[in-house]
């Protein structure tokens, strides 16, 4: 038995060193392009970070973007009152990416957001 956890522990420890970058970048959330991982369609998932100041439409100089979307879950608004309110597609904060921006609708003025993409390139 404790023959086997050494051999089990050793190749464990092989695999999430071989993996590390993988792993590290799952939770990254940069304004720097990071790969992580693989879309359904075996294309690579990259994930951006925005910082904006501004609720409006902005380019995101993203090249040759095939899927893209608004991470939902980790994207929000953030307002004097201390108060950090998600992205939706309710009529208050509608949010959109498509090839070459980000698109943000409504009649909010949040102090800041976050707005995190996910996406698949063309050339891929």
């Amino acid at each position: 038995m404790f023959m086997l956890n050494q051999i089990l522990t050793s190749d464990l420890r092989k695999l999430i060193n071989s993996n590390e970058f993988k792993i590290n970048n799952l939770s990254t959330y940069s304004t720097k392009e990071q790969i992580i991982g693989i879309w359904y369609n075996g294309k690579t998932l990259y994930r951006k970070t925005f910082y904006i100041s501004k609720w409006s439409t902005f380019n995101h100089n993203i090249n040759n973007v095939d899927e893209i979307m608004i991470n939902l879950g980790h994207s929000f608004r953030h307002h004097a009152s201390g108060n950090n309110v998600g992205i939706n597609t309710g009529t208050d904060s509608n949010g959109m990416a498509n090839a070459t921006q980000v698109i943000l609708n409504g009649q909010v003025t949040p102090d800041y957001a976050i707005i995190v993409l996910e996406y698949t390139k063309n050339n891929e």
